[in-house]
């Protein structure tokens, strides 16, 4: 038989099949064909055989537990779903994302991990969006038992009992069990993939503008499970929603009010009701004050045994609850650390002091006044140190179950004893400690949880009962399991749990009926099966799609702002060529007229070059003449010369005949 272990991402699934494992000695396996755990979790999750198909699952006699992150099938097979704070699912996958495809380790790129958040909270891309994924398990038919993540890492052992009886296996605690691994031991092992496990850590990480997109797609998810847009508090008008299918399964848990009334907040004060019933203490017909009542989660105790009740807290919100749960109740809104104010109440013969000690910043005053307006018994119930003990300790003031200052105080075992003591005659530790890990038993080997608890009992009067000490023990024994009976008065407030008992009774038959038309309506069922698939195919064509043409019309508003900006490109060179093409105009003038005046010189200039062509040819001719007259020149001064040299022979001839002549 398969059983569904469904889940959105990052919602804690694994920490279930390492749960079911070590817990209940339980196998599970995945439809995944590559695992999306860590290395370092097979060793601690028992894996169904890798070989065996779902086919074979589905017709195995015992139960096949088999994690799946897809939508709900049409299948039968009953089926866990785990639900979780959407808000701190979705950033838990954005760094995953991250992590896994952009191998950036948490606070490496604020910028891109903000990009894939918002994608997260807008998209379906992703297992068809956390709000539809929500909705798809928690309408499914037959119905999933619902796993809180809140829950579950408080108390992992007894939700998953309550979550595997809802699917019909009945686990029980394995006998030889092995120890379950811590949050913070796994987050050692595998930081990446157990990153926090923390609830509310989406607080620090989720910017207000995102918060607002997260309400916008994932509001009618988010109030399924509890949840309400004031802020980031959950309410407990959730929890009163008769009208709606899923309002009997509004007991969810969390850090507001709401919480007061989940399952495990309900356990727990049922533990620590039962204990307090086996202590012996006058409690009937007596005048009682609660200090820091809350939303009346013990106040029905007192109220079943007909007392007179004054309840006090800081928050009027808790006490308008209390007030419509039971209208007997005397309500006094006071800031118990000012607890003076409370002084014209009188006296009681009872003063109920339970997880509130710890949430006031001065637990010394607080513990005066109960001593003083005390004439009988004071039960003290609060968180205690280990160390030297602590003033100081910072809360959150928006979380219902803590300090509305935001600070608190933590006070060792033995400084709350000698308060007390200070206060009251009379100090007792119980023998026995309530049936919740919590409230350890052994005090010289603490293995201890974040908180540690323990009970005191103060009295103006000697009490001499077998289950008080006067003295602080080091080991006292657990409430035996089997004390169960419990006498408490529901108050008007619990009517709507009857109310949506019959409901889901109704619901039950209603199934039964449609199971029996169905089975009358199998071709419609197979045809529409059909259809839906066609129908899925076509969306998923039409989305991509969609897609195409969110990018395509990217594209083109780009290509547009491309063409727009080579417009005004275009536009300042056709200014520019125009102021040239005036510059050029301007130019080409002066060039025609200095080409004008070229011309002219070139005219002048041909004029004198013909001129001095005509003079060249005078030259030429002079030069001829010149020439001539020079050759003539010549022969005649060689004729001369030839003369001369004729004559001087001549005239020597002469001489010489003078010479002979007188001889």
């Amino acid at each position: 038989m398969i059983i569904w272990l469904a889940s959105y991402p990052r919602s804690g699934v694994t920490f279930v099949r390492t749960a079911l494992h070590c817990l209940f000695g339980l196998p599970s396996g995945t439809v995944y064909s590559i695992a999306d755990e860590p290395e370092t979790v097979p060793p601690i999750i028992r894996e169904l055989p890798r070989d065996m198909t779902v086919q074979e699952m589905a017709v195995t006699p015992g139960p096949c537990f088999l994690k799946t992150h897809e939508m709900p099938g049409h299948d039968n097979s009953p089926a866990m779903y785990l639900v979780r704070d959407g808000r701190d699912v979705l950033v838990s996958y954005a760094h995953y994302i991250l992590d896994t495809e952009h191998s950036i380790a948490p606070g490496g790129d604020r910028a891109l991990f903000l990009q894939v958040l918002e994608q997260l909270i807008t998209s379906r891309e992703h297992f068809g969006g956390w709000c539809n994924h929500v909705l798809a398990w928690m309408r499914r038919i037959p119905a999933a038992s619902i796993v809180s993540f809140e829950d579950l890492i408080f108390n992992p052992g007894e939700v998953l009992e309550d979550a595997l009886a809802g699917v019909g296996v009945g686990g029980r605690l394995a006998k030889h069990r092995n120890a379950l691994p811590s949050f913070d031991e796994l987050h050692k092992a595998a930081p990446w993939f157990f990153r926090k496990g923390k609830v509310g850590s989406w607080r620090e990480e989720m910017p207000p503008r995102l918060q607002q997109l997260f309400w916008q797609h994932h509001r009618e998810a988010m109030e399924a499970i509890g949840y309400v847009a004031s802020g980031s508090e959950r309410s407990i008008e959730t929890v009163k929603d008769t009208n709606s299918a899923t309002a009997a399964h509004q007991q969810v848990s969390g850090t507001d009010i709401a919480y007061f009334f989940s399952p495990n907040y309900e356990r727990y004060t049922r533990s620590l009701l039962v204990h307090l019933e086996t202590l012996g203490l006058p409690l009937s017909g007596i005048r009682v004050l609660e200090v820091g009542s809350g939303p009346g989660v013990h106040t029905g105790f007192y109220v079943y045994r007909q007392c007179e009740i004054v309840s006090v807290d800081s928050r009027t919100t808790c006490l308008n609850i209390l007030k419509e749960r039971f209208p007997e109740v005397q309500t006094v809104a006071c800031d118990l650390n000012a607890p003076a104010a409370l002084s014209n109440l009188g006296t009681f013969d009872v003063i109920h002091c339970y997880g509130i000690l710890y949430n006031v910043e001065k637990p010394a005053e607080l513990i005066s006044y109960i001593g003083a307006a005390c004439t009988g018994v004071a039960i003290v119930e609060t968180c205690v140190s280990l160390g030297p003990g602590e003033d100081g300790v910072r809360e959150r003031s928006e979380d219902h179950t803590q300090p509305s200052t935001g600070r608190g105080s933590r006070l060792t075992r033995e400084r709350v004893f000698e308060l007390l003591g200070r206060a009251f005659p009379y100090v007792y530790q119980t023998k026995t400690q309530p049936a919740n890990p919590e409230f350890p038993t052994n005090w010289n080997d603490l293995r201890a949880p974040a908180l540690v608890r323990a009970v005191f009992v103060a009295s103006k009067q000697p009490l001499d009962l077998p289950t008080l000490s006067p003295a602080l023990l080091d080991s006292q024994e657990q409430l035996p399991a089997h004390v169960r009976d419990l006498h408490v008065a529901a108050g008007a407030c619990r009517t709507w749990l009857s109310i949506a008992a019959t409901a889901w009774e109704e619901a039950a038959r209603k199934e039964k009926d449609l199971q029996r038309v169905l089975a009358t309506t199998q071709e419609h069922e197979q045809r529409a099966l059909r259809l839906e698939h066609v129908a899925a195919e076509r969306l998923a064509a039409m989305e991509d799609r969609d897609r195409l043409i969110s990018r395509l019309h990217a594209e083109i508003e780009s290509r547009n702002q491309a063409i727009r900006d080579l417009k005004n490109r275009a536009e300042a060179l056709e200014a520019t060529a125009a102021d040239r093409l005036t510059a050029m105009t301007d130019r080409d003038r002066e060039i025609q007229i200095r080409e004008e005046r070229i011309a002219a010189l070139e005219t002048v200039a041909a004029e004198r070059l013909a001129a001095m062509q005509d003079r060249d040819r005078v030259i030429l001719d002079m030069s001829r003449r010149a020439d001539s007259l020079e050759a003539a020149a010549t022969e005649r001064l060689a004729a001369v010369h030839e003369r001369d040299q004729l004559i001087g022979r001549l005239l020597a001839e002469k001489e010489s005949v003078k010479t002979i002549e007188p001889q």
